[in-house]
Formats: structure tokens, sequence, C-alpha cells
């Protein structure tokens, strides 16, 4: 992520939650989880915009991490 980069942010999502991240063109560009807190709002999870961010991604994501070290 690049600190500053977010130019406006539609709604109030609550820290956690999963957002859509658009260009300044309105063009979709990812998803990931948003935190007000941090210099980072947005941790990108997945370019791919019919992903599911659920357990089972995060699952998926340990297991192949996981095989990959063995």
């Amino acid at each position: 992520g690049i600190p500053g980069a977010i130019q406006r942010i539609k709604g109030k999502p609550l820290d956690g939650e999963v957002v859509n991240v658009y260009s300044t063109k309105g063009d979709w560009l990812a998803q990931g989880s948003f935190s007000s807190a941090s210099q980072i709002q947005v941790r990108v999870w997945s370019f791919q915009q019919d992903e599911l961010i659920n357990q089972d991604f995060f699952e998926q994501r340990i297991r192949t991490a996981w095989q990959m070290r063995q």
C-alpha cells in the first residue's frame, strides 16, 4: 500500500470490513480489509472482483503457504 493514496472513502466502513478499491476513474482495482487506525488504510487481499473473502479464502491461503514450505 501507499500511505496517503486513498482519495476518498464512501460510507463508513468498520475496521476489518472487506472493502472494494477503485481507481480515480472509477475502475475496480482490488478488495481488502479496511483499517481506520493504520497509515495503510486498506490491506489488499485479492485482485479478483468475484473472489469471496471469507473463512474458506483464508484457509486456502494458509493451506497453500503450508504446502509450499513442506
